[in-house]
């Protein structure tokens, strides 16, 4: 320690930065500690989430959702400092400054999403949970969920409704999850900027959903294991197959059924399928 109990003066590195010292650049000390916030929370996920063999339990995740609530709110308050900072609100960031803040921005939106994942899951997945049921217009949920995905991607959302209303009895936030977790499992898998469609048509008895990509296409072996929770390695952008895993649960308790058609090279297409009224 230096003179007088006080501590001695250091310089520390960062990833992309040359060796800093704090004393002279104060916000680079919360920006670093944003960062090292994340990159635990985002650890601490990714390590819940590890794939592991279909025969092996999972009653450990429950003690995992427990720790993802308790994550959640530091996590969004990370998110909002970091909003703030690269609004510049408390004074200009250079070039460095500015790529560590879409860091912190950009994986602390990630790493909300995966805990917001794991606790829908564990929700739907609870043997006493019913979902609370309600008469809702498809076609109008559809419009509103593919309306708030475009707004966080560039990517092309084709709709190809009608717009004549098709009520269903459903519950509405947990049908909204599904046409959400269906669509970006197809953007990620769609290749490039190619688009995604999203569809909704009706017999007497029941409703469709159709979301389609056209990318790589998804072998008969994969297929197998798709709705099955951590059965598979991350994607590239983080993903460990929860979304699917999540419609799988929902459209059951709505009493329906999930169906894939895709082959390699040849995009896919997910179809739900729920009754129109509830018994």
């Amino acid at each position: 320690m230096g003179r007088g109990g006080s501590l001695p003066r250091r310089n520390y590195f960062l990833p992309g930065l040359p060796c800093t010292n704090f004393r002279k650049m104060p916000s680079l000390y919360w920006i670093g500690i944003a960062l090292a916030l994340v990159a635990t929370a985002f650890c601490i996920g990714k390590s819940a989430a590890k794939p592991r063999k279909s025969s092996q339990p999972l009653e450990n995740v429950s003690s995992f959702a427990v720790l993802t609530h308790e994550i959640r709110t530091p996590l969004a308050l990370v998110a909002g400092a970091a909003e703030l900072l690269q609004e510049e609100s408390t004074g200009p960031l250079n070039s460095a400054q500015s790529q560590l803040v879409q860091t912190i921005c950009d994986n602390s939106s990630r790493t909300i999403a995966l805990a917001e994942s794991f606790l829908t899951f564990e929700k739907v997945r609870a043997k006493d949970f019913s979902p609370s049921f309600e008469t809702v217009d498809l076609r109008s949920l559809i419009r509103d969920s593919a309306r708030a995905l475009r707004n966080i991607n560039d990517r092309p959302i084709l709709l190809t409704d009608d717009t004549e209303p098709l009520q269903v009895e459903a519950d509405p936030a947990l049908l909204r999850a599904v046409v959400w977790n269906l669509a970006n499992n197809a953007l990620r898998h769609s290749g490039g900027r190619a688009a995604i469609e999203i569809s909704s048509h009706a017999s007497h008895a029941c409703a469709y959903i159709e979301v389609t990509d056209f990318g790589a296409g998804i072998t008969p072996h994969s297929q197998r294991e798709l709705f099955t929770a951590f059965s598979s390695p991350a994607s590239e952008d983080g993903s460990y197959g929860l979304g699917l895993a999540i419609v799988a649960q929902i459209v059951a308790l709505h009493g329906g059924n999930v169906r894939v058609d895709s082959t390699p090279s040849g995009g896919t297409l997910f179809q739900v399928e729920i009754p129109r009224r509830q018994k």
